[in-house]
C-alpha cells in the first residue's frame, strides 16, 4: 500500500500536477500541463453566467461565449494581449468542471485568480 501511494506522488510530482484549493476550500484544484482545473458543486448554466461575470469585473476585454446544456467555452483577452480560455463540461446535473488556461504555455497565478473571482461569483 504504501508503494502505491509513493508511485501516486512521484507520479504527480514528475507530470506537473498539483493541487490545491480554491476560494472558499470547496473546490480542490490541479495544475496541469498548463491548465488550471476545478469542479464547482453548480449547474453549468449557474456557473457559465459567473464565470462571465467573474471575466467582466476582472476588465477582460473581447469576451466571447459559446455554452450549451452540456459544455462551453468563454474566451476573452486580457490587456497584456494574452488569450484566455475557460472550458466548461457538466459532470452532472449539480456539477461542473472547469478549465482555465491563460496565455499560450498557461499562467498559474492569473489562472487562479479567474477561479477565486468565478468561486467568489457562485458562492459570494
Amino acid at each position: 500500500m504504501r508503494t502505491l501511494v509513493l508511485a501516486l506522488l512521484l507520479s504527480a510530482t514528475f507530470s506537473g500536477c498539483t493541487t490545491g484549493s480554491a476560494g472558499t476550500g470547496e473546490s480542490a484544484y490541479v495544475w496541469y500541463k498548463g491548465s488550471l482545473e476545478t469542479v464547482f458543486q453548480h449547474p453549468l448554466d449557474k456557473v457559465a453566467a459567473a464565470t462571465r461575470t467573474a471575466l467582466e469585473k476582472l476588465d477582460l476585454v473581447a469576451i466571447d461565449s459559446a455554452v450549451d446544456g452540456l459544455e462551453g467555452k468563454l474566451s476573452a483577452r486580457m490587456a497584456s494581449g494574452s488569450k484566455v480560455t475557460v472550458k466548461l463540461k457538466a459532470l452532472d446535473l449539480a456539477s461542473t468542471n472547469v478549465s482555465v488556461r491563460v496565455g499560450t504555455f498557461g499562467d498559474k497565478a492569473a489562472s487562479e485568480q479567474i477561479i477565486r473571482y468565478i468561486d467568489r461569483e457562485l458562492n459570494g
